[in-house]
């Protein structure tokens, strides 16, 4: 909910800068190696790709941790009501 409220000056990284010079310095680099593109990508497609390997790294750490949280709570209910060794 703090995202929906925000300003959007504070939630700004600088990513629409750096992709805008990448992107420049690609098809500089392109144009030197006899390749005629205009870049390697749309922003569109680089900020979908960001957010699929985003949600790709949070679900490596999410999943196993959740996994075990309810392995965690499996054993608190299997030894409920015995003592502790």
């Amino acid at each position: 909910m703090v995202v929906l409220i925000a300003d959007e000056d504070f939630l700004e990284f600088g990513l629409r800068d750096a992709y805008l010079s990448f992107n420049e310095s690609s098809h500089q680099f392109l144009e030197i190696q006899g390749l005629s593109s205009s870049g390697p990508t749309s922003q569109l497609m680089f900020k979908l790709g960001l957010a699929v390997w985003c949600g790709f790294v949070g679900a490596f750490f999410t999943f196993p941790g959740l996994r075990y949280a309810r392995m965690h709570w499996d054993s608190f209910k299997y030894c409920e009501g015995q003592p502790f060794l």
